[in-house]
């Protein structure tokens, strides 16, 4: 879903993600307080974001055993997700918590995400379209790609929703 894959912005992805979360694990238990950043992160949440950035390592070691072309595209963009989630979780833990998790807005959110980084890679052959595009699998690779930045974005926005009326 990002443009342009480099080696280089995955590792950046990959360790400003991973730095995240620590900070956030490092605010949590200095307990401290500034702005909009508050020592308010349950130790599940925190638990999950580890388990998350532990297991993107993991699938970045299975995956690099692979053929597929797609592989570093993929994770591109779960690091890129994972990044933004975890600076929400940083800057903004009421919209992770369980109060959030549990609004419409905030179960949408994570719906939204999820089906938008599958969406994004979606084989263009499996997709039902127009029988004039069927032959044009780049066109719908394209439109699957669109639409998935725009349920991840969707997503994002309504798991920061999630926080206001958690």
């Amino acid at each position: 879903m990002l443009p342009n894959y480099s080696q280089r912005k995955l590792a950046v992805y990959a360790n400003l993600g991973r730095l995240l979360v620590c900070l956030a694990w490092i605010l949590q238990v200095l307990n401290v307080s500034w702005r909009s950043i508050q020592p308010n992160r349950s130790l599940q949440v925190l638990i999950v974001f580890t388990l998350l950035a532990l297991s993107l390592v993991l699938l970045a070691l299975v995956l690099k055993q692979t053929a597929w072309d797609r592989r570093d595209n993929l994770l591109l963009d779960l690091n890129a997700v994972f990044t933004i989630y975890a600076g929400i979780l940083l800057l903004l833990p009421q919209a992770l918590d369980a109060a959030a998790l549990a609004s419409p807005s905030g179960r949408a959110g994570l719906i939204c995400t999820v089906a938008g980084l599958m969406l994004a890679y979606v084989p263009p052959q499996e997709v039902h379209v127009f029988h004039m595009s069927r032959r044009n699998s780049p066109l719908v690779q394209r439109l699957l790609i669109n639409q998935g930045r725009i349920l991840v974005g969707l997503g994002i926005v309504g798991q920061l929703l999630g926080a206001r009326t958690g």
